[in-house]
């Protein structure tokens, strides 16, 4: 019996021992293929490795990813920049499998900014030139761009850094309602508006954006928005705005919501000239919103997610700030996946992915 016993013992410690081989071997075949999928995604990138990664954004299916691309040439161009619509394909398990460019735009093609889905197939963008900016479409199957809407429009120096040329630094595609919402800033003074174009129409609906009571005439710029006109008789807005008084000595950055044409301010964030908001997304089913936060001069841009019930809020990511060194190829710099389930965002010069859970 003692005997029979140590024989089972011993069977049970060979049969412990080649489990745990066994679990030890497809720990270290996983971590052997992590690394290669590490590999394999910092490889993707190389080519963009002097490029400047901005205006982010995920298809309606979920399989693409499209964003611009910006760098300087150090040729004969006498360094005029060069902007290129990149898109990635994604894997069906969220993460980016490849890269590949859908073309090349010059200064006086008109630089590509604020990137938009038209549809699954199509790509659409604000082509910013010195004096005017329209909006372009282009199919992923096709190598030739043409206007998505036949009308250009002025702008005084865009609403941001754009410096002489005139788009929009963000528009923004509300898919429902096939329109585009988009701002700008028109001669004289300075009148800033946001602008509702449904597509298929050749007349923008304008809306004036105010100021914050108790600022006089405050310089408004940096104008950046999302909205869903699902219901056009109860339309939903989310603004940033800078708004300063005599530069630096009063007003303020702000981020504020608001369910009018009117776009009467309500549950305002604010904070310091030094500081800002930008860029406000809502996820798609519109529960939670995401936008970027600016901590001051020479700190990295936060990309921040917030409950507007609760309040509550963390950040997600922190954004390298040469997503927006080469302006005016600028855009939002991050996008809601279609299930609402992660945000992809502009690091440097890649893009990167998290999961977004609930704000705690």
């Amino acid at each position: 019996m003692y005997e029979l016993s140590e024989i089972r013992l011993s069977n049970a410690l060979k049969v412990a021992t080649f489990c745990c081989l066994l679990v030890f071997g497809a720990l270290l075949v996983a971590s052997c293929a992590q690394t290669k999928r590490e590999n394999k995604t910092t490889d993707l990138w190389n080519v963009l490795r002097d490029h400047s990664v901005s205006s982010v954004v995920w298809s309606p299916k979920g399989d693409h990813i499209a964003f611009v691309a910006a760098g300087y040439k150090d040729d004969t161009d006498d360094g005029l920049l060069r902007a290129s619509i990149w898109i990635a394909s994604m894997s069906r398990r969220g993460q980016i499998e490849k890269i590949g460019r859908l073309i090349t735009l010059t200064r006086k093609q008109g630089i590509p900014a604020a990137l938009f889905w038209v549809d699954s197939n199509r790509v659409g963008w604000a082509a910013s030139r010195t004096s005017s900016f329209g909006f372009m479409q282009m199919s992923l199957a096709s190598n030739k761009p043409e206007p998505l809407v036949s009308q250009s429009f002025r702008g005084f120096q865009g609403t941001g850094d754009s410096g002489p040329w005139s788009a929009p630094d963000d528009v923004y595609y509300d898919t429902v309602s096939r329109s585009l919402l988009f701002s700008a800033a028109l001669p004289p003074g300075n009148e800033v508006y946001v602008r509702i174009l449904p597509l298929g129409t050749k007349k923008a609906r304008t809306l004036h954006v105010p100021p914050v009571k108790g600022l006089a005439h405050p310089i408004i710029s940096n104008v950046t928005l999302c909205g869903s006109l699902s219901n056009l008789n109860e339309p939903e807005f989310y603004l940033a705005a800078w708004m300063l008084v005599h530069t630096y000595e009063g007003g303020g950055c702000y981020l504020w919501h608001s369910t009018s044409y009117s776009l009467h301010q309500d549950n305002i964030l604010t904070t310091s000239p030094h500081q800002g908001f930008a860029f406000p997304r809502t996820s798609p089913d519109r529960k939670l919103l995401a936008y970027l936060r600016s901590p001051g001069e020479r700190k990295p841009d936060e990309l921040v997610l917030r409950d507007p019930n609760s309040g509550k809020q963390r950040v997600l990511g922190i954004l390298q700030s040469r997503w927006k060194d080469l302006s005016p190829a600028i855009g939002c710099p991050f996008s809601w996946s279609p299930d609402g389930k992660a945000i992809a965002y502009a690091d440097g010069s890649k893009i990167k992915t998290v999961k977004v859970e609930r704000c705690e």
